[in-house]
């Protein structure tokens, strides 16, 4: 299956062993967007997400029983969350409990220019 054959290249990547032995196979995973990084990768999709939310309905504020897609709001939140931490941190306060994470500047850019 794809996905498993991702993930294998993944923990290859991610163990050194694909870009010592097979620096081609990055370079053309690379060009056909391959993500490296998991994590990164399912934010890109669920950022994607949001842009199709924000192209139908004009706006990114997913409602709470959005039936087409039922985890982007619980995703909206998060980044709502790791954005609170950010300027809470920034103000020398703690990070909140329900999420200690801090959204990376490069995340909060795209966010904010789609208008969340």
């Amino acid at each position: 299956e794809l996905g498993d054959w991702l993930r294998t290249q993944r923990r290859k990547y991610n163990c050194g062993n694909m870009k010592a032995r097979s620096p081609h196979r990055v370079r053309a995973l690379e060009q056909l967007g391959i993500n490296w990084d998991r994590r990164e990768a399912r934010w890109a999709v669920m950022h994607d997400r949001l842009l199709a939310f924000k192209r139908i309905h004009g706006h990114a504020n997913v409602p709470q029983h959005y039936v087409r897609d039922p985890k982007l709001y619980h995703w909206v939140c998060i980044q709502r969350a790791e954005r609170s931490n950010l300027d809470r941190v920034q103000r020398g306060l703690p990070p909140l409990k329900a999420t200690k994470a801090v959204i990376k500047p490069e995340r909060l850019r795209l966010l904010e220019k789609i208008g969340l």
